[in-house]
């Protein structure tokens, strides 16, 4: 039952690739899109790769932080982006149970449990960023009110979530408490050692309840972002002659959550659909330029990814074949 689960989302998110990609080629022919390429000017994307991998490196910090320093920077660096290596290349985010693996295996004070809450932490915290992106945008620029009405809802829904996590946190003892009251009056809870997890998961989250640690993973968000936006900045006179902060902002935003939903690996064509529809939201009207744009930075984040995960597959000793079987072998126990 679990395969034809997981191959129906995988189906699903390809049927979604699929029709994001006639979708940009309903707009953009094949020699249009072949002459922004053309035209680009390349200068540009060689700084924006640049910038891009100082904002790997920021994310990797951050991470060790979350891990409470104990993954050396380099090691921790390269076993993030194996993670996102294998979330470009397979479906279901499997790259993130096997980058938790990797920190298992790396330190054995790491259960995976607790590596994997770690990550969780920093998709609350790039999603609070994205929502902060999109408020400014939508501030600064002439979207439609339903685009308005998603991010209004979604900050609020974040910001509770982040608060939660910090109060489960803060109140370890009562809520490991709570979650035993649950588990001894729930045969499934306790059979699938909900306990356990939950101590594991607790574990986590520790750097939200230390103010130097929540500090020193705040600021490596923010720089971390900021490269990220910087990238898209340095990129954009590369098409379009001339960058736009807004246009940079919005796009980022709108990419974030395209990478969100159910999609070929790599978020194929959703990605690129997403930024085209940005920006002609903001009056862009050369669609082959923005699909130029759109193609080039994705594939110059995918690029980066994949080199250096193939490089820290080769620091780390195993293959993609070995490393999917530990991660099967991970899940069935809890599945």
């Amino acid at each position: 039952m679990r395969g034809w689960k997981q191959l129906a989302i995988a189906g699903l998110g390809v049927a979604i690739s699929g029709w994001a990609i006639l979708s940009i080629f309903n707009q953009v022919g094949a020699d249009q899109l072949l002459h922004a390429f053309q035209t680009a000017r390349y200068e540009y994307v060689l700084l924006s790769l640049v910038i891009i991998l100082l904002g790997l490196w920021a994310r990797g910090v951050r991470w060790r932080v979350l891990l409470n320093d104990e993954l050396p920077n380099g090691r921790a660096f390269f076993i993030m982006n194996i993670g996102y290596m294998v979330n470009g290349l397979l479906p279901l985010r499997l790259g993130e149970v096997g980058r938790a693996y990797l920190a298992y295996r790396a330190a054995p004070s790491i259960p995976v449990v607790r590596a994997l809450s770690t990550i969780v932490v920093e998709r609350i915290l790039d999603l609070l960023s994205v929502l902060v992106i999109m408020a400014i945008a939508i501030a600064s620029a002439p979207v439609h009110e339903d685009l308005r009405r998603i991010a209004g809802a979604a900050a609020p829904t974040a910001v509770i979530g982040f608060f939660l996590l910090v109060g489960m946190s803060a109140q370890r003892e009562r809520t490991l408490r709570l979650v035993h009251w649950f588990t001894d009056r729930i045969a499934l809870l306790k059979k699938l050692n909900i306990a356990r997890f939950a101590d594991h998961f607790l574990d986590g989250l520790t750097p939200l309840t230390q103010p130097r640690m929540l500090f020193r993973t705040l600021l490596w968000t923010v720089i971390a972002w900021g490269f990220s936006l910087l990238s898209g900045y340095a990129l954009m006179p590369a098409f379009f002659g001339a960058p736009d902060w807004i246009g940079v902002l919005l796009f980022s935003a709108a990419a974030s959550f395209a990478n969100a939903l159910p999609a070929a690996p790599g978020s194929l064509g959703t990605y690129e659909y997403s930024i085209l529809i940005s920006f002609q939201s903001l009056g862009y009207q050369d669609a082959a330029v923005i699909t130029g744009f759109a193609v080039m930075i994705h594939a110059l984040n995918l690029g980066a990814n994949a080199v250096l995960g193939i490089i820290g597959f080769v620091q780390e000793g195993l293959t993609l074949n070995q490393l999917a079987e530990q991660v099967r072998g991970i899940q069935q126990p809890s599945s």
